[in-house]
């Protein structure tokens, strides 16, 4: 908070548009951890703006997601 960091924002911004995407955005959880409602009221934000949300739960999940949105396979 010190640093200014806002509540729920994602932990991963790619500002990169990609078809119909303006930018990804992960938040990363630890399995059985769930999003806030902070992070909830940001993914509905950011979705409402063109974003492609999701929250990931391990390494392999997040370098799917943004491999196949690199790719335009989302």
């Amino acid at each position: 908070k010190r640093k200014g960091v806002k509540p729920g924002v994602p932990d991963v911004l790619i500002f990169e548009p990609k078809g119909k995407y303006h930018g990804l955005a992960l938040e990363l959880k630890i399995k059985g951890n769930s999003m806030s409602l902070e992070q909830q009221h940001w993914f509905k934000r950011l979705e409402m703006k063109g974003w492609f949300c999701k929250c990931c739960y391990n390494f392999d999940e997040v370098q799917e997601i943004v491999t196949n949105y690199l790719d335009k396979k989302v």
